[in-house]
């Protein structure tokens, strides 16, 4: 669905306003605890770095990927990804 949300957001501003209450709660309302979980905020961040963002939606991205380089003990043989 995130990936659908990406491909539909890019380059349309209307279409990226829309969905960017929905990509925030997506983003704060997901627990990390899980690899389920990381993999919906991994793909998560991935559309609001893909679509037209506001500038609170992106650096609410850049931390969730700083909580991903910082929590070592999970990340580590998945940091090639990033």
């Amino acid at each position: 669905m995130l990936r659908l949300l990406r491909v539909l957001g890019k380059g349309h501003a209307d279409a990226s306003d829309q969905m960017s209450d929905i990509l925030a709660q997506v983003a704060t309302n997901t627990e990390g605890a899980r690899n389920a979980g990381n993999a919906i905020l991994y793909e998560c961040v991935q559309t609001i770095m893909g679509v037209e963002s506001v500038g609170g939606l992106r650096t609410l991205a850049i931390n969730i990927l700083g909580r991903f380089l910082a929590n070592r003990y999970d990340f580590r043989p998945s940091l090639h990804v990033l």
